[in-house]
Protein backbone atom coordinates (compact mmCIF):
# COMPACT_ATOMS: atom_id res chain seq x y z
CA UNK A 1 0.00 0.00 0.00
CA UNK A 2 2.69 2.30 0.63
CA UNK A 3 4.74 1.88 -2.30
CA UNK A 4 1.04 2.83 -4.05
CA UNK A 5 0.61 6.30 -2.22
CA UNK A 6 4.10 7.19 -3.12
CA UNK A 7 3.14 6.14 -6.67
CA UNK A 8 0.19 8.48 -6.50
CA UNK A 9 2.17 11.09 -4.83
CA UNK A 10 5.00 11.07 -7.74
CA UNK A 11 2.32 11.25 -10.39
CA UNK A 12 0.48 14.32 -8.66
CA UNK A 13 3.77 16.27 -8.57
CA UNK A 14 4.18 15.69 -11.91
CA UNK A 15 0.65 16.13 -12.85
CA UNK A 16 0.62 19.48 -10.87
CA UNK A 17 4.57 20.96 -12.60
CA UNK A 18 3.10 19.27 -15.52
CA UNK A 19 0.20 22.12 -15.05
CA UNK A 20 2.13 24.86 -13.99
CA UNK A 21 4.51 24.54 -17.60
CA UNK A 22 0.68 24.66 -19.17
CA UNK A 23 -0.08 27.33 -17.42
CA UNK A 24 2.95 29.32 -17.81
CA UNK A 25 2.87 28.52 -21.29
CA UNK A 26 -0.57 29.69 -21.76
CA UNK A 27 0.02 32.81 -20.17
CA UNK A 28 3.04 33.90 -22.48
CA UNK A 29 1.06 33.39 -25.40
CA UNK A 30 -1.88 35.52 -24.03
CA UNK A 31 0.87 38.00 -23.00
CA UNK A 32 2.36 37.94 -26.42
CA UNK A 33 -1.29 38.10 -28.17
CA UNK A 34 -1.89 41.16 -26.19
CA UNK A 35 1.65 42.58 -26.62
CA UNK A 36 2.13 42.22 -30.45
CA UNK A 37 -1.32 42.50 -30.99
CA UNK A 38 -3.28 41.26 -34.40
CA UNK A 39 -1.80 42.22 -37.89
CA UNK A 40 -3.33 45.12 -39.16
CA UNK A 41 -6.28 45.00 -42.03
CA UNK A 42 -6.11 47.15 -44.87
CA UNK A 43 -8.48 48.84 -43.47
CA UNK A 44 -6.25 50.30 -40.43
CA UNK A 45 -3.53 51.12 -42.99
CA UNK A 46 -4.96 52.79 -46.31
CA UNK A 47 -8.87 54.60 -47.13
CA UNK A 48 -10.33 51.27 -49.62
CA UNK A 49 -10.72 53.65 -51.98
CA UNK A 50 -7.29 55.16 -51.69
CA UNK A 51 -4.30 53.79 -54.29
CA UNK A 52 -2.32 52.52 -51.32
CA UNK A 53 -2.38 48.76 -49.76
CA UNK A 54 -0.41 47.66 -46.93
CA UNK A 55 2.37 45.40 -47.94
CA UNK A 56 2.15 43.53 -51.56
CA UNK A 57 -1.75 44.17 -51.63
CA UNK A 58 -3.36 45.57 -55.02
CA UNK A 59 -5.77 47.99 -54.90
CA UNK A 60 -8.51 48.42 -57.90
CA UNK A 61 -8.03 52.58 -57.66
CA UNK A 62 -4.87 54.00 -59.11
CA UNK A 63 -3.61 57.52 -58.16
CA UNK A 64 -3.07 59.50 -61.49
CA UNK A 65 -1.14 62.51 -62.52
CA UNK A 66 -3.74 65.40 -61.75
CA UNK A 67 -4.76 63.39 -58.06
CA UNK A 68 -1.14 62.43 -57.21
CA UNK A 69 -0.44 65.55 -54.67
CA UNK A 70 -3.60 64.78 -52.97
CA UNK A 71 -2.56 61.28 -51.95
CA UNK A 72 0.58 62.04 -51.10
CA UNK A 73 -0.79 64.36 -48.42
CA UNK A 74 -3.08 61.15 -47.25
CA UNK A 75 -0.24 58.64 -47.44
CA UNK A 76 -0.48 56.21 -44.82
CA UNK A 77 1.94 57.16 -41.46
CA UNK A 78 3.31 53.55 -40.82
CA UNK A 79 6.59 51.99 -40.38
CA UNK A 80 4.95 48.76 -42.52
CA UNK A 81 5.50 48.51 -46.35
CA UNK A 82 2.97 50.36 -47.98
CA UNK A 83 2.39 49.49 -51.84
CA UNK A 84 1.03 52.54 -54.32
CA UNK A 85 -0.71 52.05 -57.87
CA UNK A 86 -0.33 54.87 -60.05
CA UNK A 87 -1.68 55.67 -63.77
CA UNK A 88 -0.52 57.74 -66.22
CA UNK A 89 1.70 58.96 -69.24
CA UNK A 90 5.32 58.06 -69.22
CA UNK A 91 7.09 61.49 -69.25
CA UNK A 92 10.56 60.22 -69.42
CA UNK A 93 12.86 56.67 -69.63
CA UNK A 94 16.18 56.17 -68.01
CA UNK A 95 18.34 53.16 -68.76
CA UNK A 96 21.70 52.93 -66.53
CA UNK A 97 22.77 49.33 -67.54
CA UNK A 98 21.75 47.88 -64.62
CA UNK A 99 18.40 49.94 -63.41
CA UNK A 100 15.37 51.54 -66.00
CA UNK A 101 14.20 54.65 -63.71
CA UNK A 102 10.53 55.17 -65.67
CA UNK A 103 9.24 59.27 -64.76
CA UNK A 104 5.56 59.91 -64.97
CA UNK A 105 3.67 63.20 -64.55
CA UNK A 106 4.69 66.84 -65.02
CA UNK A 107 8.21 67.86 -63.71
CA UNK A 108 6.74 71.06 -62.38
CA UNK A 109 4.36 69.24 -60.35
CA UNK A 110 4.02 65.86 -58.05
CA UNK A 111 6.10 62.96 -60.34
CA UNK A 112 6.53 59.24 -59.77
CA UNK A 113 9.49 57.33 -60.23
CA UNK A 114 9.21 53.71 -61.05
CA UNK A 115 12.90 52.32 -60.05
CA UNK A 116 12.39 48.40 -62.21
CA UNK A 117 15.13 46.45 -64.12
CA UNK A 118 13.80 47.19 -67.52
CA UNK A 119 12.54 49.74 -69.63
CA UNK A 120 10.39 46.87 -71.97
CA UNK A 121 10.80 49.35 -74.96
CA UNK A 122 8.30 51.37 -73.12
CA UNK A 123 9.28 54.98 -74.16
CA UNK A 124 7.64 59.02 -73.03
CA UNK A 125 4.20 59.30 -74.29
CA UNK A 126 3.11 56.04 -73.48
CA UNK A 127 0.05 55.15 -71.25
CA UNK A 128 1.39 52.75 -68.18
CA UNK A 129 0.63 51.52 -64.95
CA UNK A 130 3.05 51.70 -61.98
CA UNK A 131 3.11 49.52 -58.51
CA UNK A 132 5.63 49.48 -56.26
CA UNK A 133 6.97 50.02 -52.73
CA UNK A 134 5.70 53.33 -51.77
CA UNK A 135 8.60 56.37 -50.44
CA UNK A 136 8.16 59.87 -50.81
CA UNK A 137 10.57 62.57 -49.32
CA UNK A 138 8.27 65.60 -50.57
CA UNK A 139 4.85 66.69 -52.10
CA UNK A 140 6.87 66.57 -55.42
CA UNK A 141 8.45 63.19 -55.39
CA UNK A 142 7.05 59.17 -54.73
CA UNK A 143 9.29 56.92 -55.41
CA UNK A 144 8.53 53.35 -56.28
CA UNK A 145 10.75 50.78 -55.37
CA UNK A 146 10.93 48.10 -56.64
CA UNK A 147 8.19 48.79 -58.91
CA UNK A 148 6.33 47.10 -61.69
CA UNK A 149 5.41 48.88 -64.81
CA UNK A 150 2.89 47.63 -67.28
CA UNK A 151 1.43 49.20 -70.56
Amino acid sequence: MWKIVVEVRTFMSVAQASSRRLVTALSFLILTIFIVGTPASSSDCCDPKSPFREGEGHTEFPASCENLAHWIARAPRTSNRVSMLVQGKLSAVHWNGVLAYLEMCNPKGSRVVCVTYATNGMQAGDVVSFAGGYASGSQEWVVLDPCLARR
